[in-house]
């Protein structure tokens, strides 16, 4: 008898067929747009040496070494862990194979990552990321065609009521000057910033004050921190915010040129230039940006990403700048299985064939069914009353069950049972395709 309790580690979970079937959909969705953008495939291991994980940007994620097993059984000397992102892997691959790979590299990869955080309701210690990479370019058109992509893959999925919200660090990074507060305290004001709306104005207030923020300080950060609104509403807050201010003329740039690329995109009205975007302080440098669902505001950002310049020059002295995305594929599918989003879309109208004598007349039948793309499965357990073949084809999320007796097979027609409504009828072999499966 097994001792140990059977469940998964914590942080870790199995994921059953119809669970499994979302996150396919889902990804094959995404891999639709990717591709229509004109990204290429990469794949790289799930573990690296810890010296290419680990950096400032990667401080706060507690790894997943596995230094022991690697030298152990290759002899390396130096320690291995699981990747914590996509985004690390790709800078390391892209310095790696230099002029190999084209200039600029659009790439996408989906794959598991490991972090060693306590796991918490909708964050796992192993979960699932889908990204898309431009390295190589600084042209605002490419942060701008990956907002646009957002917005495609939110099509393709058939999500409306959602909203991208942009920023830029160029603009976040001159609040020092224009506010006249330390530059050490940068990292500590955007922090107070991005709790912003979890927060009260009061309790907002009280942390800046623990930062020794002057009081009209305070009440500038307030007014930034409220500025979000459609593209051109929002620049023109901007102008008026820091008036004749010139530091911050580059970023309502970045915004200006983003959002007439969006209008021409068709997109804008997708779109919110929100004050309060801040994403990793030592990992973005440019325009940042996160994708919300209306109808489920509790799972935060399910789609994200900005421009990082600066990653790759860790590995390699030439310049690459870069601009990425990143799906979060499990919380993507449990918010969207939440509002009721997901179960409608994977609906494949899958078909039992059920005959309690399989025989040359149910493979020619499962064959016909299977030449115009139908998802068909022959029922070949050995219980054979009818009950407990529409109770297999309800639990395997069947559409029909087609039933093949003596009486079809004598006939050359086909029995055909609607699950959801109980219908059947019976048509003949040479209408199954013309008319069977749309009844």
């Amino acid at each position: 008898m097994y001792e140990n309790k059977l469940n998964t580690p914590s942080g870790f979970r199995d994921l059953l067929p119809s669970e499994a079937a979302g996150r396919q959909y889902i990804i094959e969705c995404i891999t639709r747009v990717y591709k229509r953008f004109g990204f290429l495939p990469l794949e790289t291991p799930v573990a690296e040496f810890e010296n290419i994980l680990i950096s400032e940007s990667a401080s706060d994620f507690n790894l997943f070494r596995l230094e022991s097993t690697s030298q152990r059984l290759s002899g390396d000397k130096e320690d291995v862990a699981l990747r914590f992102d996509l985004t690390v892997p790709l800078a390391r691959a892209v310095s790696q194979y230099g002029n190999a790979l084209p200039r600029p590299f659009k790439r996408y990869q989906a794959g598991y990552v490991f972090r060693g955080e306590r796991p918490q309701k909708g964050r796992y210690r192993q979960f699932m990321q889908f990204d898309a990479d431009m390295v190589g370019t600084k042209n605002l058109i490419a942060d701008s065609e990956i907002i646009f992509m957002i917005t495609e893959i939110m099509k393709e999925l058939q999500v409306s009521d959602f909203i991208v919200r942009v920023n830029t660090r160029t603009i976040l990074n001159i609040l020092p000057q224009f506010i006249s507060f330390p530059q050490n305290l940068l990292k500590e004001v955007l922090i107070v910033l991005d709790k912003a709306e979890k927060i009260s104005q009061e309790e907002l207030v009280q942390e800046l004050r623990r930062l020794r923020i002057a009081e009209d300080g305070i009440e500038k950060i307030k007014q930034f921190s409220n500025i979000a609104a459609k593209p051109q509403d929002a620049i023109k807050e901007l102008k008026k915010f820091f008036g004749d201010f010139q530091d911050a003329e580059a970023g309502i740039v970045e915004l200006e040129t983003i959002s007439e690329y969006l209008e021409n995109f068709g997109v804008e009205d997708k779109v919110i230039f929100d004050m309060k975007i801040i994403r990793g302080f030592a990992y973005y440098t440019g325009p940042v940006f996160e994708t919300n669902l209306l109808s489920a505001p509790e799972f935060g950002s399910v789609v994200s990403g900005g421009r990082y310049d600066n990653l790759v020059e860790r590995f390699t002295s030439q310049s690459l700048p870069a601009v990425g995305v990143s799906v979060g594929v499990d919380r993507l599918e449990t918010a969207l299985r939440t509002i009721g989003a997901l179960e409608s879309l994977v609906t494949n109208k899958k078909i039992v064939v059920f005959s309690q004598q399989p025989n040359s007349y149910t493979a020619q039948v499962a064959s016909e069914l299977r030449k115009n793309n139908s998802v068909v499965d022959v029922y070949v357990g050995s219980k054979n009353e009818f009950r407990d073949i529409f109770s297999y084809a309800e639990s395997t999320q069947a559409t029909y069950v087609v039933i093949l007796g003596t009486e079809e097979e004598e006939n050359t027609t086909v029995s055909i049972k609607n699950i959801k409504t109980r219908e059947q009828k019976t048509f003949e072999f040479s209408d199954l395709i013309k008319q069977a499966i749309d009844f």
